[in-house]
């Protein structure tokens, strides 16, 4: 079924008129200046996301990976060392480590809120961790008050990854500018997109963003010419993308806000007691960049949707740990009862800012009418 048949889409990137005629003066402007990679609309762009985020620097890269990347790099974690963190997220998690050559250590989830547990967490720190990676995973706030406790008894670099959850808020803090750095993705999945790959390095501490900028430019400060001063990489995010992210950001806080109204239907409106519908804890602003609902019957659950052209995801079919690249790095069997009870039963819904009450509606009634059938 094509895309254009669904009835429900999962997923609907923002691209306006507005972004189309952003690109086209971006364009324009390079014919006459040359400038399509680090310029007038990248400055802009990270100013204002910093503003947004609450942080004193952002820096813009060509993913939320290359963030995660760069900032390892930027922390000086070298091989050997120990980074913890969490199985249930998207590789690149997990790769960002690997790439510095460090060995991460994987700490199991709550039930619940599908987040980190920082006791285990606690568990897991030895001599050789050097850095914790939270991941706020689907939108959803990690307990970071816990976890910034132990970074500074045990004098760790916390990097968050909050590549899912750009404006969502821990009690009063903005995701994002808690930790030492945090890393952002807008890839188009994402609730800002630059309609391709995408992301940033957020931090409060200038040394942080200083060493995040040279990498992603072949190793030099921004405007230095060739002044080359360590190895550094091809990062960089691009004027054209950089511009339609300047249009897309003034939206996203009433995006959240539309996001959390739809998960708030779902979460009255399905009946079925075969399902679970995810919880927000108490300290999260949730911004369900993903809408995860539970049921063991998943597979059939979404084969009946997909014929009533209602278009669903499987996020993560496998945790990274029971990923083949695990066995071929790392050798070693890992035991997280959490996840893996978890990861066969989780189906994402649609939820994305211009689903309509009718669809949202829709999607609610099919899953009811299912599991009565049933």
């Amino acid at each position: 079924m094509s895309d254009k048949k669904w009835k429900v889409p999962f997923i609907q990137p923002f691209v306006s008129d507005e972004t189309k005629n952003r690109v086209l003066e971006i364009l324009e402007r390079g014919k006459e200046t040359g400038s399509f990679t680090v310029g007038v609309e990248t400055q802009i762009f990270e100013e204002n996301l910093a503003k947004f985020c609450k942080v004193k620097h952002a820096v813009t890269l060509h993913s939320g990976t290359e963030a995660l990347f760069a900032a390892l790099i930027a922390a000086k974690i070298k091989p050997g060392d120990e980074v913890i963190t969490t199985s249930l997220t998207f590789i690149a998690t997990i790769e960002a480590i690997w790439q510095v050559n460090a060995k991460p250590v994987l700490a199991d989830i709550h039930p619940e809120y599908y987040t980190i547990e920082p006791d285990l967490v606690k568990k897991a720190i030895t001599k050789k961790t050097k850095a914790i990676i939270p991941v706020h995973i689907y939108g959803q706030a990690v307990d970071m008050d816990p976890i910034m406790e132990l970074a500074a008894d045990h004098n760790l670099f916390v990097l968050e990854d909050a590549c899912q959850a750009l404006g969502g808020r821990y009690k009063k803090e903005t995701i994002g500018s808690i930790g030492d750095a945090a890393a952002l993705s807008f890839h188009p999945q994402k609730n800002l997109t630059v309609c391709g790959d995408g992301g940033a390095l957020l931090t409060n501490r200038t040394d942080i963003a200083e060493i995040v900028e040279m990498i992603r430019d072949h190793g030099r400060l921004r405007n230095q010419g060739y002044d080359h001063r360590i190895l550094g990489y091809n990062f960089r995010l691009g004027e054209i993308r950089a511009g339609i992210a300047n249009v897309a950001l003034p939206h996203v806080e009433g995006w959240n806000i539309r996001r959390r109204e739809i998960a708030k239907q779902y979460m009255d409106g399905i009946s079925s007691t075969h399902t679970i519908c995810p919880k927000e804890a108490p300290y999260s602003y949730h911004v369900y960049d993903y809408y995860e609902i539970q049921t063991q019957d998943r597979d059939g659950l979404r084969e009946e949707l997909t014929k009533k052209g209602i278009k669903t995801d499987i996020q993560y079919p496998k945790a990274c740990h029971q990923q083949v690249v695990w066995d071929y790095l790392e050798k070693s069997k890992i035991n997280l009862p959490v996840t893996e009870k978890l990861i066969p039963n989780i189906l994402t819904l649609p939820s994305f800012p211009d689903l309509t009450d009718e669809q949202v509606s829709y999607v609610i009634e099919t899953i009811n009418n299912y599991y009565k059938v049933k």
